[in-house]
């Protein structure tokens, strides 16, 4: 396949104008549309005040180098899968450094991650069931709240 047949860009934009990605079942996977704010508001959620600077430190290295991408929805794909835990986030970061993408799959579509090599041998309604069950569990994880 060369450069020229490589799509530059798998993402649509449904109706609503709700982010989705193409997958290859042609089944549509939610995007989160996510700013610095979704950022900050998870940050005063999962972690005590006394270390948040230090964790605004760590995420920073994310969005550094050019290649890095989404890098407010990266960030926080990031502080899911450290669960409020400072040294996860240290490996989170540097995992996404490498490869965002990775980070992303694991944060943002567990289910589809785990099903991916058999994605395409499911029906269309499995396949669907998976992307809601992955865009049901981020929505939960983005807007939960601190119980009191």
């Amino acid at each position: 396949m060369t450069a020229k047949e490589i799509p530059a860009q798998p993402y649509v934009r449904a109706g609503n104008a709700v982010p989705v990605m193409n997958l290859s079942g042609g089944e549509m996977q939610h995007i989160p549309s996510v700013n610095s704010e979704d950022v900050e508001r998870i940050i005063k959620r999962d972690f005590p005040p006394d270390c948040q600077d230090e964790i605004r430190h760590i995420l920073s290295a994310y969005g550094r180098d050019t290649f890095h991408q989404e890098i407010n929805r990266v960030r926080l794909a990031v502080l899911k899968l450290a669960s409020g835990k400072i040294d996860q986030l240290r490996r989170e970061v540097e995992n996404a450094c490498c490869d965002y993408r990775d980070t992303l799959l694991v944060a943002e579509y567990p289910a589809y991650g785990r099903m991916m090599l058999k994605i395409d041998s499911l029906s269309p309604k499995e396949r669907k069931k998976i992307t809601d069950s992955d865009r049901d569990q981020y929505e939960e994880w983005l807007h939960r709240t601190l119980s009191t």
